[in-house]
């Protein structure tokens, strides 16, 4: 038998076999677009995995619908978005994330950041987001997103909360935020809306129709908070609030004799460890249907010569526990029309006239209180 000079070498394989490698992703780097003819977006995924970097979008008015749109698995990174009537970052999807963007705009009837219905586990951080004529943050039936160290600002006027938490948003979290309003709101969470943690962030508006924050939903948590409004009530939690705990956090009013720090009309939430301070007007009001709330371990502080620091006008089964209650110049606290079955337990009450005043009002309780009155 005869032998060939060389047998052929062998092929070499790979084990286990890989598929061919395919790279899947859209990106943009330093890119500008400029407004010119009418256009739905400026950028616009409808496919995952996009990457947008150093981006500049200016809509001159062209862009109608948003600067930028999201689908799913995307991000973009500092980026700088200016807009007209048309909403500035808009996510259609999920898992996507916006670092770095500075987004101006003068949306009369847009939300500048828009969490779209049925969206989830986006987030959005270290941002600056401005709007001139509408809101600045909208989450609408969207849930678990994170919304961290950013500024929103909004100079929208009636009907426009800079940031709105609304039904059928819940398990979100925003955090390390500065939140302002010229004229309104600074943040409404809805009625429906739950399970969501607001925290470490500060809050400020003017206006004299509406409060700073107003809560509506159930099961929330707000914690080291720093609250202010420069002419009216600042914390309304409604009557259809129920179960949220409010934690660790300044409540601050400026003066206003027939405003509250807090206006409490909900039931069953829990405020503890808070400052309530008020320079003229009331620093706690409980409303007439406030019902079974717990004020623990907070101080209440006010210098309204005419005005209670506590008053409850109506509500009934409301406990202020382990508290400190003061007025430097008029009241204590006041309990009338139909307030019943409240009490005020382990406490201290110091005022230079009246300490505690019950009118129109039976089965409140004093228990192991310290009063100080001169009155």
């Amino acid at each position: 038998m005869s032998v060939p000079a060389a047998w052929p070498s062998p092929r070499a394989r790979a084990w286990p076999p890989r598929a061919p490698s395919r790279d899947t992703s859209s990106k943009a780097a330093v890119t500008s677009v400029a407004g010119s003819t009418r256009a739905r977006t400026g950028v616009r995924s409808s496919s995952i995995n996009f990457l947008g970097e150093s981006l500049k979008i200016d809509s001159g008015g062209a862009i109608w619908a948003a600067g930028v749109s999201l689908s799913s698995a995307s991000r973009i990174a500092v980026a700088s978005v200016t807009i007209q009537d048309a909403e500035g970052l808009r996510f259609e999807g999920n898992m996507s994330t916006a670092t770095g963007v500075s987004i101006t705009a003068s949306a009369s009837a847009k939300r500048t950041v828009y969490f779209a219905k049925d969206t989830s586990s986006n987030t959005f951080e270290s941002g600056f987001v401005r709007n001139s004529s509408g809101g600045a943050l909208s989450l609408d039936r969207s849930d678990l997103n994170l919304i961290r160290t950013s500024t929103f600002s909004s100079s929208g006027g009636a009907g426009f909360e800079t940031v709105e938490i609304d039904v059928g948003s819940d398990y979100n979290l925003l955090t390390q935020n500065y939140i302002e309003s010229a004229d309104h709101r600074a943040m409404r969470v809805l009625n429906g809306a739950q399970y969501n943690t607001v925290s470490w962030s500060t809050m400020t508006a003017a206006g004299p129709s509406n409060v700073t924050l107003n809560i509506g939903g159930d099961f929330n948590l707000f914690t080291r908070l720093f609250l202010t409004h420069s002419q009216t009530n600042v914390l309304n939690v409604v009557s259809t609030a129920n179960d949220n705990l409010i934690s660790f956090s300044t409540i601050s009013a400026a003066p206003n004799d027939n405003t509250a720090a807090l206006l409490l009309d909900g039931s069953s939430n829990t405020f503890a460890s808070c400052y309530f301070s008020h320079n003229t007007g009331y620093a706690i009001r409980l409303d007439a249907q406030s019902w079974g709330n717990r004020i623990e371990q907070s101080t209440a502080s006010s210098r309204g010569s005419l005005r209670e620091t506590l008053w409850a006008t109506g509500g009934s089964s409301n406990t202020i526990s382990g508290s400190w209650i003061q007025n430097l110049v008029g009241p204590g606290a006041r309990f009338e029309q139909g307030a019943s079955w409240n009490t005020v337990e382990v406490s201290t009450i110091i005022a230079p006239t009246i300490g505690v005043f019950f009118a129109d009002a039976s089965s409140n309780a004093l228990r192991g209180d310290y009063v100080s009155a001169s009155t």
